[in-house]
C-alpha cells in the first residue's frame, strides 16, 4: 500500500509540474467505476449465468421453429416420438455454444433485456387495441414486436461494445 501511495504522489508531482498547478487545491473530478464485461465470463459458473441470459429468446425460438418443422408444436401425427426431443437438443446446444463463446452471449443479453423491458408494455398496448383478441394476428404481432425489440437489443450492445474498444 505504501508504494502504491508513493506511486501516485510520484504522478501527482509529475502532474503539477507539468500543468503548473496544485492538486491539492483543486476539486478532483468524480471518477465512477467502470464495468469490465471480461470480468464477466470468468470461470465456467459466470459463463453459465451469461448463457442462461442470454438464452431466452434464442430458446424459444429454436423450439418454435422445430415445433413447426416437424408438426409437433400442431400435435401433428407426423410428429415422432425422436422429433420430440429435437427442441431439447437444441436448447442443450444454444446453452452450451453461449457457454463456450461469452463474447457472444454478452451482446445476446442485451436482447433479452430489451425484450424483458418490452414484453408487458407491448402486451398492453396489443389488450387496448383488441390484437390481443385474434387469435390469427395477436400472438404473431407480439412476437413480431418483441423480436424487433430483441434485434434492437442487440445491435445496442454492438455499438456499446465497438465504442468501449475505440475508447480503450
Amino acid at each position: 500500500a505504501t508504494v502504491r501511495a508513493q506511486r501516485a504522489e510520484e504522478a501527482r508531482g509529475a502532474e503539477e509540474s507539468r500543468t503548473g498547478t496544485d492538486s491539492r487545491d483543486s476539486v478532483a473530478p468524480l471518477s465512477l467505476p467502470s464495468f469490465e464485461w471480461s470480468r464477466l465470463a470468468r470461470g465456467p459458473f459466470p459463463r453459465f449465468v451469461l448463457a442462461l441470459l442470454a438464452w431466452p429468446p434464442l430458446g424459444i425460438a429454436a423450439a418454435s421453429g422445430i415445433g413447426q418443422a416437424t408438426g409437433c408444436a400442431a400435435f401433428s401425427a407426423t410428429c415422432t416420438s425422436e422429433a420430440q426431443l429435437l427442441p431439447w437438443f437444441a436448447q442443450a446446444l444454444i446453452l452450451v455454444s453461449l457457454a463456450a463463446v461469452p463474447e457472444i452471449a454478452r451482446l445476446l443479453v442485451g436482447g433479452t433485456a430489451a425484450v424483458v423491458i418490452l414484453a408487458f408494455p407491448a402486451a398492453a398496448a396489443l389488450s387496448a387495441s383488441g390484437a390481443n383478441y385474434d387469435r390469427t394476428y395477436g400472438p404473431a404481432s407480439l412476437i413480431a414486436i418483441l423480436a424487433l425489440a430483441w434485434a434492437v437489443g442487440v445491435a445496442l450492445m454492438v455499438v456499446r461494445m465497438f465504442r468501449m474498444r475505440s475508447a480503450a
